[in-house]
């Protein structure tokens, strides 16, 4: 069931993320005046970062809900590819559409964009750390509650202790 939450919870979430950033994007190429242009253009993008930030957020917790429950760590990695690709498409495609677009009116690009793509590339990779050490904290937590995994490999198949105590 919570395989089945998280996989919803993404996918709303990756719509409602990819309309922002797509909106915001089409500012850029709005015939209003240039400066009203842009000025809604920042105004998506940043929502689009608030965005970004709370709904990985919520898929991390429901992550770690599957990974306790399923343990399983599939949820885990699916976030982070989530943030890695959004965060990409926010802080690195965004803001090389708007150099042009300031530049083609004639406006002189803010060096602010210009350190985006590195910062974007930055939370990429700190991002990744905190999902594996939050994956390693996680499976540790619930392997001291619960005890070690009651699975043993033989031979390429898993067998379960507890049914070989029941019959």
């Amino acid at each position: 069931m919570w395989g089945k939450t998280y996989v919803a919870t993404f996918l709303v979430f990756a719509f409602i993320l990819f309309f922002v950033v797509y909106y915001a994007a089409s500012w850029l190429g709005s015939i209003t005046a240039p400066a009203d242009a842009f000025a809604g253009y920042e105004y998506f993008r940043s929502l689009s970062w608030y965005l970004l930030w709370i709904t990985t957020a919520i898929l991390l917790v429901v992550a770690n809900v599957v990974l306790v429950k399923r343990d399983r760590s599939w949820a885990m990695w699916s976030t982070f590819a989530y943030f890695c690709f959004f965060v990409l498409g926010i802080g690195f495609l965004l803001p090389i559409y708007a150099i042009g677009f300031l530049r083609e009116h004639g406006f002189a690009p803010e060096t602010q964009n210009y350190l985006s793509p590195f910062l974007a590339l930055g939370l990429c990779v700190a991002f990744g750390a905190l999902v594996f050490g939050n994956r390693l904290l996680v499976k540790r937590m619930r392997d001291r509650i619960t005890g070690p995994s009651d699975d043993i490999a033989v031979d390429d198949e898993a067998v379960d202790v507890r049914s070989e105590e029941i019959h």
